[in-house]
């Protein structure tokens, strides 16, 4: 992976000013370089910030327009839970014998009870 552009730009600076100082020492002279370029690199840092704060804000609102668009999505895509249409995958009923529910009853003897007492 490439280094980012502000990475690149740090590190050319800090040989420029290293060269600069015209030191043996290498500490001296990373020292001496950030004496001189110090208000430099705070600008670069204050921009490299700057950059990671919009990419991350960018991404998090990359990241919730997708899930708002899968949601729609995924709403469509399911059936209506209020409807009564027959489900296909369920066994048919099994045919029932016609009289079986209801039983006949017995027959009555009609006659008066009056006229047999």
């Amino acid at each position: 992976m490439a280094a980012a552009p502000h990475d690149a730009c740090r590190g050319q600076l800090w040989n420029f000013y290293t060269a600069q100082s015209g030191s043996e020492s290498e500490q001296v002279a990373l020292g001496e370089a950030f004496a001189k370029a110090s208000n430099i690199f705070m600008r670069l840092q204050r921009r490299t910030a700057q950059l990671e704060r919009g990419y991350q804000e960018a991404y998090a609102e990359l990241m919730r327009l997708q899930a708002e668009r899968q949601e729609t999505e995924n709403i469509a895509a399911t059936p209506d839970l209020a409807s009564f249409l027959a489900n296909p995958y369920a066994p048919a009923p099994s045919p029932a014998e016609p009289f079986a529910a209801h039983p006949v009853p017995p027959a009555r003897d009609h006659t008066n009870l009056a006229l047999r007492l």
